[in-house]
């Protein structure tokens, strides 16, 4: 008789909205022709299918993947790929299954822990430069967090050169100035996909060209993020 087999491979850990893909692979291990295979994935309640290959058909009613192979040779095998989009968080198990025309049934498993991540970066609006003395600046400073879960405790410092003063600020956490530094107040959290606004306007006092340097920092983050803007 025949001596199917089918293995699983896949992320162990996928972050909430990445794609990911599975490798389902049906071997058939005997010496004759295994034929009418049926191999169905279930789709977990947290992912989304987006595609599959070689034939694999989804039904949006049953959240399954359905592949049907006519046949697989002696000592052949077939690959069949899904992609799926996590979109819940915790531990999300997947059933495939698989049947023959002899009522041969194999089931293999597997599970990913999907997990929310915060992604936090400075937006900067272009900056005219050379500024010549007694012109303002405005600019909007953005920190703005791309990932699914809220950052914590964000700060901005913005250090300028040297010819260049504030006129007026606005945003959502006030400021101390210590020298050519701006240290603005943490802000307490900012929810995936949103952002934070600080605008501010300078003034030139001199003439000669300089750089603004910012840093942006959170809880979140291993080190902070650096960037310098000329002006």
């Amino acid at each position: 008789g025949t001596n199917l087999q089918i293995t699983r491979t896949g992320p162990e850990q996928r972050f909430l909205g990445r794609p990911a893909e599975y490798v389902n692979t049906v071997v058939n291990e005997s010496d004759v022709p295994a034929r009418t295979i049926t191999v169905v994935e279930q789709v977990p309640p947290g992912f989304d299918f987006v595609a599959s290959t070689n034939g694999g058909r989804y039904d949006p009613v049953q959240r399954a993947v359905v592949w049907r192979i006519d046949g697989i040779g002696p000592h052949d095998s077939r690959i069949l790929k899904v992609k799926l989009v996590p979109r819940e968080e915790g531990t999300q198990k997947s059933l495939v299954t698989l049947v023959d025309s002899t009522g041969n049934r194999k089931e293999v498993t597997s599970q990913t822990k999907v997990v929310g991540f915060t992604n936090v970066g400075l937006q900067l609006d272009p900056i005219d430069s050379p500024v010549a003395v007694g012109d303002q600046v405005a600019m909007k400073i953005r920190a703005r967090n791309s990932g699914t879960n809220p950052a914590s405790n964000v700060q901005i410092i913005l250090t300028l050169p040297d010819g260049l003063e504030p006129v007026a600020i606005e945003g959502p956490a006030p400021y101390t100035q210590e020298g050519r530094t701006l240290q603005f107040d943490r802000i307490a959290h900012i929810e995936g996909g949103r952002d934070a606004t600080i605008d501010v306007v300078l003034i030139a006092t001199e003439s000669g060209n300089g750089r603004l340097h910012f840093e942006l920092v959170a809880d979140e983050m291993d080190s902070p993020l650096v960037r310098e803007e000329p002006i």
